[in-house]
């Protein structure tokens, strides 16, 4: 009889007992969770983990009836016990009068949140797996497009007041941008139950917002061929100033309408100077195919130059590695990573009175670049499949899959394209070439066709003895 009594003694899960400052001290943590009920306090226990937490809890029904709910008060090695017990007894009455306590307090928490805080603490979750422009976007999101409503409590923001931002601003693609990443901040509430709803995706999915946002397939934003010469010539005055690996990435783009992750992970392997071809790697794995890109003239002398860099930094003991064409000098083996600064930095380099308005942001991002040189395809009477091939599209049509263009017929149309957007520029792209990277020659002349030579020996008239 004793033994069967000593076994219902270690399998109990419930003891109760007058809960004091000692109680949780003088318990030890068993198996499996046992709670600790309080004979004064109904509904106040003590729960005891197998791991050894000891939290202060209570359990009660909403008005007396319903599931059980089991808020938590604290850990009994931090929270002091008569504070324990007052939260107790508040939590005890809230659920009485049918107020869940835990949703009560997620509720006042979004009434005292304001939305700019609500960023912020977004913010410095993602700060450090997100790209810092990304992060440094939140940011400025917040601040300029969302000012009218980022001082407002998150909990007392309603859709009406996001349509009514909405409908004031000038609904460019920064505002599109804040609406956005509005929506993810706010999700992450919805999500813990501070706020029952999302009055920033509610408007989102409402006609009067929904049919005034622009695709994003149909932003169009470029630099008009006449404004080439005050871009490029704001590019040859700050030249000098900006980091040789940045800025020969952004010239390297404007070359070849490339874009920034594939071209910036561009390796010496990837350049055939003899056979005058480039190499872009597809990031998209189910792309099988890499993008061959012919060399011209003008990429012959841009690369030639980083290869001299290259060669003469490393002699010099300057980290320099072979591996990557654009290199970063802040961080050992790895490429360069955001253009952002550089690109800000030729943009305000023209004079106030010589820009031009943009659809979105606040500068020529690498993307419009690319635009620009499928609109210079465009304007000297290009096929679609030619600007495609020049620009690498994803997505082809049918016909398009079935053509292929040879290497040299390729090359043709890029030294068309690279010559039309240096002639918009008032020859600004030679002027860059000839100060920065060592070319010499003003024309193009046509490659030997007497006597076989490499790509490069081929192009030797380009360079300075």
């Amino acid at each position: 009889m004793t033994a069967k009594n000593n076994v219902q003694r270690l399998v109990t899960s419930t003891i109760k007992e007058h809960i004091t400052a000692n109680t949780h001290k003088k318990h030890q943590p068993r198996n499996k969770t046992f709670n600790i009920r309080c004979t004064e306090l109904k509904g106040f226990y003590i729960r005891v983990l197998p791991s050894g937490l000891k939290t202060y809890m209570v359990n009660g029904r909403l008005g007396g009836s319903g599931k059980q709910k089991y808020p938590k008060v604290g850990d009994c090695m931090i929270v002091p016990f008569d504070e324990a017990r007052e939260t107790a007894r508040d939590y005890l009455y809230k659920l009485s009068q049918g107020t869940d306590p835990v949703l009560q307090e997620r509720k006042d928490i979004s009434l005292k949140l304001t939305l700019a805080k609500a960023f912020q603490d977004y913010i410095e979750v993602i700060k450090d797996y997100r790209q810092v422009r990304t992060v440094e976007d939140y940011e400025r999101r917040i601040e300029l497009n969302l000012k009218p409503l980022k001082n407002k409590a998150i909990g007392e923001i309603t859709v009406q007041d996001v349509k009514d931002w909405w409908k004031s601003c000038n609904k460019k693609r920064s505002d599109e941008l804040a609406l956005m990443y509005a929506c993810v901040v706010m999700d992450e509430y919805v999500s813990d139950e501070t706020i029952e709803k999302n009055p920033f995706r509610l408007a989102k999915i409402s006609n009067s917002v929904k049919n005034t946002i622009k695709p994003l397939g149909e932003v169009e934003q470029h630099i008009p061929m006449r404004h080439i010469q005050n871009y490029v010539k704001a590019m040859f005055g700050c030249w000098d100033k900006l980091g040789s690996s940045m800025r020969d990435l952004v010239f390297f783009c404007f070359l070849t309408g490339k874009r920034l992750d594939e071209s910036r992970k561009l390796k010496w392997s990837d350049i055939d100077f003899d056979e005058g071809v480039i190499r872009i790697q597809k990031l998209n794995t189910k792309m099988k195919q890499a993008d061959y890109v012919p060399m011209t003239p003008y990429l012959m002398l841009l690369l030639t130059e980083r290869e001299r860099n290259s060669v003469e930094n490393y002699k010099d003991g300057i980290y320099a590695p072979n591996d990557y064409v654009f290199w970063s000098t802040i961080k050992k083996g790895v490429s360069v990573d955001d253009p952002t600064k550089c690109l800000q930095r030729i943009w305000s380099e023209i004079p106030i009175q010589d820009r031009f308005e943009l659809e979105k942001g606040t500068y020529i991002t690498l993307h419009d670049i690319r635009r620009t040189v499928g609109t210079a395809s465009a304007e000297l009477g290009f096929g679609l499949e030619d600007t495609s091939s020049i620009l690498a599209h994803k997505k082809k049509t049918v016909t398009q899959k079935y053509i292929l263009l040879s290497n040299e017929y390729k090359r043709e149309k890029l030294i068309q394209v690279q010559q039309y957007l240096n002639t918009q520029s008032n020859d600004g792209f030679l002027l860059l070439l000839n100060r920065f990277y060592g070319g010499v020659d003003i024309g193009i002349p046509q490659p030997d066709e007497q006597v076989k030579k490499s790509y490069r020996e081929e192009q030797s008239h380009w360079f300075n003895d």
